[in-house]
């Protein structure tokens, strides 16, 4: 230990620490770090939210399926895209542990990994649709009007964009799990569209169950 350096407080301290914070109604300093690091957490969630949107919109991922482990300047090339912002990307990504890199250098995206963000026609995992739409400050300033209403915000007012993210958040289980596994498992409904009957599709984003 550096000679001027402080000695850790002993864990018999730090529980003396508490307990007085406790006696007088202030805060624990311990269980404030703690908290601070649980709020902090979910900050680093938004950004990399952020990441797995931009990597859905500018066709990163979907570039890196399958193609083994790729630099920052090929895949700059591959996507026609700017090498000094993939690469912060990717090192995003890679802290993220989205993707792996052995050196820093050389990124790779997972076959799990393409299941779960490029897959969108045939997997039931596939999840980066989720992120087609971060949160809109109208809707934001809508959600906040509505602590004071009462009234919530209506599916038009999240606007075309809330629209298109639930088209792609349920598209992958409309297309693959809806005809082939759902209408089978109940009673009577292949019957009866075979027969022909009338449909309305209700709240898919993009009438995605009827095409």
């Amino acid at each position: 230990m550096p000679e001027d350096a402080e000695p850790a407080e002993p864990a018999e301290g730090r529980s003396r620490t508490a307990a007085a914070a406790a006696a007088t109604g202030a805060a624990d300093p311990d269980a404030v770090g703690l908290f601070a690091y649980r709020v902090w957490g979910y900050k680093q969630g938004q950004m990399v939210a952020v990441l797995i949107h931009l990597g859905d919109r500018l066709g990163l991922y979907r570039a890196m399926a399958g193609a083994g482990a790729l630099t920052a300047p090929a895949l700059a090339e591959r996507t026609g895209l700017h090498e000094r912002w993939v690469r912060e990307w990717l090192r995003g990504n890679a802290a993220a542990e989205l993707l792996s890199s052995e050196d820093g250098v050389h990124f790779e995206l997972s076959p799990e990994g393409v299941e779960v963000l490029v897959a969108e026609d045939t997997s039931l995992a596939f999840a980066a649709g989720a992120f087609t739409a971060l949160v809109e400050d109208r809707v934001l300033d809508g959600i906040a009007e509505a602590f004071r209403t009462g009234i919530g915000l209506s599916y038009d007012q999240l606007g075309p964009a809330g629209a298109h993210q639930t088209e792609r958040s349920l598209g992958p289980w409309a297309r693959i799990a809806l005809v082939p596994r759902i209408v089978p498992a109940l009673d009577g409904l292949v019957d009866a569209l075979g027969s022909g009957i009338e449909v309305a599709d209700v709240g898919c984003g993009a009438g995605v169950a009827l095409t």
